[in-house]
């Protein structure tokens, strides 16, 4: 698990809230952008070979919570507000971050990021767009130098919601020994909610993990109410797509609800049996900021790969 100083080092519930093993709308595919684009040219993953599930089953609760937390970090908490690095402008409903300094732990910021049409973390309509927004600091479990750079957009118009995001990252994973590693994540997923105490999730898109292909993603119905199930969906399907193969799961909170989040899962139609931490609690703590999010991206960018039993 990568730590890191300063204000990185706090917010590291904020994976585990996800509960994506990072793994976690209009039901067309994403929205045109950069990461769409660069989507065109990677191969399909081979969901067979050494595949594992969790690494690719993000639901689109997952995808939006993701999104919101690397979009709404200047909008929360008192601290970055207040920082003279990295520098955040507010105009009307327009809020600027911009990078070109290092702040007072050592962590550097490039480039910015532009959130417009919000005022608050509740805001029913948002546009963000990353341009090359760039975080350096230090790994304090290996001691290298970690650097992670957004680029893309992310839009919410009440219910529905468009992600094209590019995420690429280098430094030293501690859970290789702390060698250094370098990759990128693609994804272009478009979604719709219905907000209140029960939510239905849906939307579609495509994931790339670096040197292991893409696949196109599907949610359908996926259903949340934390008044019956906490920990998972009460019901509804995420599948995986790539060369004609398909991976479905199935959530079923509604009747075997449990804190490992387990959902049942098919490989071309065949039982696979259960697989844990597939959970909704996608709830994303305000005081978090970027910090999280950005902890949270780094099993993105460096997988481990782990041969499917039986």
């Amino acid at each position: 698990m990568q730590r890191f100083g300063g204000r990185l080092g706090r917010v590291m519930g904020l994976a585990a809230v996800l509960g994506v093993g990072m793994a976690g709308c209009s039901d067309d595919g994403g929205g045109g952008g950069e990461a769409e684009q660069m989507l065109d040219s990677v191969p399909d993953a081979d969901i067979h070979q050494n595949f594992v599930i969790e690494d690719w089953a993000m639901s689109a609760r997952h995808v939006y919570m993701l999104s919101l937390a690397l979009a709404t970090f200047p909008l929360v908490g008192d601290e970055l507000n207040e920082s003279t690095c990295p520098v955040v402008t507010t105009s009307g409903t327009t809020t600027t971050v911009r990078g070109g300094c290092t702040d007072e732990q050592g962590q550097s910021y490039e480039g910015s990021m532009t959130i417009r049409g919000a005022e608050s973390q509740t805001s029913s309509s948002m546009i963000v767009s990353w341009n090359d927004f760039t975080i350096s600091g230090m790994d304090e479990d290996c001691g290298g130098h970690v650097r992670t750079t957004f680029s893309g957009s992310f839009e919410q118009q009440g219910e529905t919601f468009t992600t094209d995001l590019a995420l690429s990252g280098e430094g030293p994973v501690a859970e290789l020994n702390c060698a250094q590693q370098a990759g990128q994540t693609l994804i272009s997923y478009a979604g719709s909610f219905t907000e209140g105490p029960r939510e239905t999730w849906n939307g579609s898109g495509e994931l790339a993990l670096a040197g292991e292909g893409k696949v196109a993603l599907s949610t359908q119905d996926a259903v949340v109410d934390d008044q019956v199930c906490t920990d998972e969906f009460l019901s509804g399907t995420t599948e995986v797509r790539s060369g004609g193969s398909v991976a479905v799961i199935r959530y079923d909170g509604a009747t075997a609800c449990d804190d490992v989040a387990a959902a049942s899962w098919t490989l071309d139609g065949v039982d696979q049996g259960f697989v844990d931490g597939l959970g909704s609690a996608c709830s994303v703590d305000p005081q978090a900021g970027w910090a999280g999010a950005l902890w949270l991206l780094m099993p993105l960018l460096w997988r481990r790969r782990r041969p499917r039993a039986g």
